[in-house]
């Protein structure tokens, strides 16, 4: 009887592709009660504190994505990278996380003043979050446009939710920006912490 706010993460987009994995997601958010696919319904007001959300992907912009010779298994199970050469993969990726990037600006900045937002997304947009080889677990252009707007809202204290990398970590980026990414181990689901929404994260 509680809204869940949730987005994919790159497990989620296998057999399928980017599209039509966010289509079924809001397909079946918009037929069960109180859930809610994050990125398709927008910003949340959740008391005095706004929840902002998108899936996110890396990018291959941390790190020389071509220096490495790890291989993501996202490549052979998503249809959109079907037939790539890695440099064709590293294209794709990099203009999909430009996309991203902008259009999570332009809703940045569309939104009104708030004192506090709550912003989820699946891959790290920090490197110093990510400890394993960071053109795949890095989202370096979303992690631009957060640093730029917690450098144009200084009053705002901006919180980041991320998962992929499956261990903890907590970094300050700014002083009013903060990210976080929590542990998590194949087929057991958990949850990671409980926020009180009228207390800073801690």
């Amino acid at each position: 009887s509680k809204p869940i706010y949730f987005l994919l993460g790159n497990h989620d987009v296998w057999c399928t592709s980017f599209a039509h994995a966010a289509e079924i997601a809001a397909r079946v958010a918009a037929k069960v009660p109180h859930l809610h696919y994050l990125p398709r319904c927008g910003p949340v007001e959740i008391g005095s504190v706004l929840l902002v959300g998108v899936d996110g992907f890396y990018d291959a912009r941390s790190g020389d994505p071509f220096d490495t010779s790890v291989a993501m298994n996202d490549w052979y199970e998503i249809n959109d990278f079907a037939g790539l050469s890695r440099q064709a993969i590293v294209e794709f990726l990099q203009r999909r996380g430009a996309a991203d990037a902008e259009r999570v600006h332009a809703e940045l900045l569309a939104l009104p003043h708030h004192d506090r937002i709550l912003f989820a997304t699946h891959v790290p947009p920090f490197p110093e979050l990510v400890t394993r080889t960071k053109p795949w677990y890095t989202n370096l252009a979303l992690g631009r446009v957060l640093s730029m707007f917690a450098d144009e809202r200084p009053r705002c204290s901006i919180d980041v939710l991320a998962g992929h990398v499956h261990s903890s970590r907590q970094i300050v980026v700014r002083g009013n920006l903060r990210a976080r990414t929590a542990r998590a181990v194949y087929g057991v689901p958990a949850i990671s912490d409980i926020i009180e929404m009228d207390r800073a994260l801690r």
